[in-house]
């Protein structure tokens, strides 16, 4: 199972449920903090985000609105893919 993940401008990490839903509140929450939203496999709580094997970006922070939403669509399209294979 997989979790996105935001860091805050604190350093703090905000989980957020690997769903459709999950990611829309982890983008906006990225959004404010001006940050990425990353992916990774769930091992329960973890305390070492490094620990934890692959770190996939599945929204970057863009200044150019243009990129981020050609993002946003390749996203939905790979998870379209998944749920039908």
């Amino acid at each position: 199972m997989r979790k996105y993940f935001v860091k805050d401008n604190d350093g703090n990490l905000s989980w957020f449920d690997a769903s459709h839903s999950g990611l829309e509140d982890a983008i906006e929450f990225a959004k404010k903090n001006k940050t990425d939203v990353k992916s990774k496999p769930w091992l329960g709580e973890v305390v070492d985000v490094q620990a934890m094997g692959n770190t996939e970006t599945v929204w970057s922070y863009s200044v150019n609105p243009a990129a981020d939403l050609f993002k946003e669509e390749v996203f939905e399209l790979i998870t379209a893919l998944q749920k039908n294979s």
